[in-house]
């Protein structure tokens, strides 16, 4: 970690924000035809613009992401904030990143998060989702790895970031404990009565 940030010009021992991207350019399930996502990352960004001097972002894009649709919004992003957006790209390893993130940020659900949730490190799920798809997600129990759940409101994302951050300075990213050997049992006995 510390040769990726000196790479990008940063100190070695340099913070950062984890922005976690999925299939940028690339419709899923929750989106058919990806404006909402694209809106959603624009969002985002705006968002982690005004943090980036002190915590530049590091993004991770998932392998099948487009990269030049990443670049058209990167310079939508810093055409309205005048170039704010202090960046780069990665392909550290999420617990690597983990090792120096503030918090980490995705615009949707991913196992990533885990990495950092068991780091101690703050989420924060910026959603894109439709009515019908909150309709969904109201009747689902919130992931246990996404500490903070936004659906397209960016003063509560402004809110979510600067709770994330104030949580980081109080007491910095504590690692989750390994749970006692019963509660994995419990937890073990629960998903073989899942999959039959």
């Amino acid at each position: 970690i510390a040769e990726e940030v000196i790479s990008h010009g940063l100190e070695s021992n340099s913070k950062i924000v984890a922005y976690i991207l999925g299939h940028v350019g690339c419709p899923t399930r929750n989106d058919n035809t990806s404006f909402d996502r694209n809106l959603a990352i624009y969002e985002t960004l705006i968002e982690l613009s005004k943090i980036s001097k002190k915590f530049p972002i590091a993004i991770k894009m998932h392998i099948h992401a487009d990269i030049n649709i990443m670049n058209a919004i990167i310079k939508k992003v810093n055409e309205k904030t005048n170039n704010g957006l202090r960046y780069f790209y990665t392909k550290l390893h999420p617990l690597v990143l983990a090792e120096r993130s503030v918090f980490a940020i995705s615009n949707n659900t991913s196992t990533t998060f885990y990495d950092f949730y068991f780091k101690g490190v703050q989420t924060i799920e910026y959603g894109f989702h439709g009515k019908k798809m909150m309709e969904i997600r109201a009747t689902e129990k919130l992931d246990e790895s996404i500490r903070f759940f936004v659906n397209l409101d960016q003063n509560e994302l402004e809110n979510s970031i600067n709770h994330a951050i104030d949580k980081y300075k109080e007491s910095g990213n504590k690692p989750i404990g390994i749970k006692e050997e019963r509660d994995q049992q419990t937890g073990l006995d629960s998903l073989v009565k899942a999959l039959l």
